[in-house]
């Protein structure tokens, strides 16, 4: 933004856009089989909604790279995004226990769940390949082991590259 007043012999410069071709996903997740909504970003900060839009692509959403995430139920996939258009393509997916919650970085996608018997929240991990294949990482998945004692489920994760962070949902007893 131009600082206003702009300072004596100050040439104001406009805060950079978004890069052209940047998309923004929206879904429903509240509703079943509810379909995900495509925006582009324009330079100038305002949303266009995408030809063909909404997607038949439904849960809880990620980003990672070109590729979008999506966790719903027991199965998580990778769409691949094109550059051009901003339709979401299948492009690989695997298996995990009662999907919670999602997160993704440029190589990664977690998605919080269960244990494939039941009896403990657990995060699954996967690196996403070029094109879209998903790989478990090695250890996965990963036994969420907390201090909370009535914590009911994952609610929330985080990820950036070098942290995850996990949000549970109860309280620590005294």
């Amino acid at each position: 933004p131009t600082p206003m007043p702009t300072p004596p012999g100050a040439t104001p410069t406009p805060t950079p856009a978004a890069a052209h071709g940047t998309f923004v996903f929206v879904n429903g997740v509240e509703v079943p089989s509810q379909p995900t909504d495509t925006y582009r970003l324009n330079p100038d900060g305002t949303l266009t909604l995408a030809t063909g839009s909404p997607f038949p692509v439904s849960g809880m959403l990620a980003s990672s790279g070109s590729f979008l995430a999506v966790a719903s139920g027991n199965t998580v996939t990778s769409y691949r995004v094109d550059a051009t258009t901003g339709v979401p393509t299948a492009a690989g997916n695997a298996q995990v226990n009662s999907s919670q919650a999602v997160a993704a970085d440029a190589h990664d996608i977690y998605v919080a769940g269960l244990s494939a018997d039941g009896a403990n929240w657990v995060l699954y991990g996967f690196s996403i390949g070029g094109i879209g294949l998903l790989t478990p990482l090695p250890g996965s998945p990963f036994k969420l082991v907390g201090t909370c004692e009535l914590c009911s489920q994952p609610v929330s994760i985080g990820l950036n590259n070098s942290f995850l962070v996990v949000g549970l949902s109860g309280f620590q007893g005294a």
